[in-house]
């Protein structure tokens, strides 16, 4: 036990190191040049340094806001007097960093996941093309999307007030209120009909039970050829990854949900065309999609 702790607590730091380099990569000025030559040397040793050079700094943001996500998370759930797995966190660093992880998805959208789904990249530039954002949270997503489509209109769906409150915020400094809708609800309770060209739906936030039921109202709301997709955490075979990844599943509030379950609700919710799309390697979620007949 003793060295198996040694080992993750040598994994953790290191991980720790490499949010830092990451977050220099994204300021340009370090503010503790000795601290970031140790830094330096634990990315070295890792065999990274020509791959975090690389980066890009939108894939720099994206991965910095999965490790702070993560960590505060951590330190939330294990300071916590009580330790439940239904997302009632009032944090607003860690809603906002949680929001940020999702900031980066439009791009990857426009050009490793659109050019599958067929006609949606026409469908997002022409006026009056519509964007449904289930669990919107703090509404980076959302804003994402406007910014990479201006012409689209957003509903952003999200039932916890903390998080709404800073997702108002968040749209009125974007100054994209007349392009975004936020609205408090839950996603069961999806009026609308016939009314979007695509859908979000991260199920890791959403539990089990209610997944079916938002699945058919967000189907429902589909435009004739609008695309639904429904996001997962993303592991592979390897038993630990596959553990954790289900661990932190529930821990956002979610169930674990496989490649083969995920098509299969979208079969049940009356989709179409229902397949799991390729990701970027490293990607830290898995996407099944389907279509509106």
């Amino acid at each position: 036990m003793q060295s198996k702790f040694m080992e993750l607590a040598t994994s953790a730091n290191a991980l720790i190191a490499i949010g830092l380099a990451l977050k220099v990569k994204l300021q340009a000025e370090p503010d503790d040049p000795a601290l970031m030559d140790q830094v330096a040397q634990v990315v070295d040793a890792l065999g990274l340094t020509k791959s975090m050079e690389a980066l890009t700094k939108p894939q720099a943001a994206t991965m910095l806001a999965n490790i702070r996500g993560d960590l505060l998370l951590g330190v939330r759930v294990l300071c916590d007097d009580k330790t439940t797995s239904e997302w009632e966190h009032d944090q607003a660093e860690l809603l906002q960093t949680f929001g940020e992880v999702s900031a980066g998805f439009p791009k990857v959208l426009k050009s490793k996941i659109g050019p599958e789904l067929y006609g949606l990249l026409e469908r997002l530039e022409k006026p009056g093309a519509r964007f449904l954002d289930i669990g919107t949270g703090v509404a980076e997503l959302s804003i994402a999307m406007v910014r990479q489509w201006p012409s689209l209109e957003v509903l952003g769906i999200e039932p916890w007030e903390p998080s709404l409150a800073i997702g108002f915020r968040n749209v009125t400094e974007a100054g994209l209120e007349e392009k975004i809708e936020l609205r408090k609800s839950r996603a069961e309770a999806l009026t609308e009909f016939d009314a979007f060209d695509l859908a979000w739906v991260p199920s890791a936030f959403i539990p089990s039970h209610s997944l079916p039921s938002v699945l058919e109202r967000v189907s429902n709301a589909l435009k004739a050829g609008g695309w639904l997709l429904l996001a997962r955490p993303h592991h592979d075979s390897e038993p630990l990854a596959r553990a954790t990844a289900h661990f932190r599943t529930v821990l956002w509030g979610g169930g674990p949900l496989s490649c083969e379950d995920a098509e299969e609700h979208l079969n049940k919710a009356g989709l179409h065309d229902v397949r799991s799309v390729s990701m970027p390697p490293g990607a830290p979620i898995a996407v099944t999609i389907g279509r509106c007949k």
